[in-house]
């Protein structure tokens, strides 16, 4: 369904925190780092290790992409 409505990726490890963010009236800008990919008809584990290591991989983009958002916010 969510590739259909145009969805390249879905993650809900923040939708609580969007959620109770938006209760208080916060404004949201939700940025992700996806760490594992699993498609409907190919699902595998995602051992730790992995992910903690995709995640390390990531850390000096997003911070500097963060840090870009900010400046411009």
């Amino acid at each position: 369904m969510y590739r259909q409505l145009g969805a390249d990726a879905v993650g809900m490890s923040t939708v609580l925190e969007v959620i109770a963010a938006r209760h208080m009236g916060l404004r949201v800008l939700g940025i992700s780092c996806l760490t594992n990919k699993n498609l409907p008809d190919c699902m595998r584990e995602a051992p730790l290790e992995e992910v903690i290591r995709v995640a390390g991989e990531a850390g000096d983009r997003l911070t500097r992409l963060v840090a870009a958002v900010v400046e411009r916010v």
